[in-house]
């Protein structure tokens, strides 16, 4: 994963690990166990969104880093589409909303 961002960030194509969007195909016995951390999987890789699919013809995990969709939220710095979409916060991602708003 650390190889492909610096790749990535050497190629111009993200700035840091929070520009990156990363696609993950893996075979299927990591599949299920990487589908067990859910949306935590961009927490614990430092990246702002990850696309996990199975793929039950490879032996190996292939990873694809591109640029994150949606623009940057200004409290925790990830790259979401709902910034902007909050009229009284339109600075910050709707889970930050939601955390300063006592729901998350």
């Amino acid at each position: 994963m650390t190889k492909a961002l610096e790749r990535a960030r050497q190629q111009k194509v993200i700035g840091h690990s929070l520009d990156a969007r990363v696609r993950l195909k893996a075979p299927q016995k990591l599949y299920g166990f990487l589908q067990g951390f859910g949306p935590e999987l961009r927490e614990l890789f430092i990246v702002s969104q990850v696309e996990l699919g199975g793929d039950s013809d490879s032996a190996e995990l292939t990873v694809e880093v591109g640029r994150a969709e949606g623009e940057k939220c200004q409290r925790c710095w990830v790259s979401d589409k709902s910034v902007g979409t909050n009229r009284e916060h339109p600075e910050i991602c709707q889970r930050c909303f939601e955390t300063i708003r006592g729901e998350g």
